[in-house]
This record gives C-alpha cells, structure tokens and sequence, in this order.
C-alpha cells in the first residue's frame, strides 16, 4: 500500500506542476514556466520509481 501512496504523490505533484505553470504562464516570463515544466516530471518519474521499488519489496 505504501508503494501505491508513492505513485499517487508523484502523480499529484505532475498534476499540480502542469496547472501552476499553465496559470504562471499566463501572467510571467517563460523562463520560471520551463523550469517547472521541466522539474515537474523529474519529480513525478521519482515518485513513481519509489513506489515501485517499495511495493516490490513488499510483495518479495
């Protein structure tokens, strides 16, 4: 179960990065909107990556 938290962390985190971006984009320079673009799936694969590597572990 804890692996499965994991995934859904990351999952938020690429979801709440796309709409800040789409909203900052609006109002600021692209520079601040690439640099979360290109965090936001760094942190997503990260998330997901260790909640895969726990729920393995849990089911080994």
């Amino acid at each position: 179960m804890e692996g499965m938290a994991y995934i859904s962390a990351g999952l938020m985190v690429l979801l709440l990065g796309t709409v800040y971006s789409l909203e900052r984009g609006l109002r600021t320079p692209p520079m601040d909107v690439k640099v979360i673009i290109m965090l936001a799936p760094v942190l997503t694969s990260i998330f997901v990556f260790v909640g895969i590597a726990r729920f393995k572990k849990r089911r080994a």
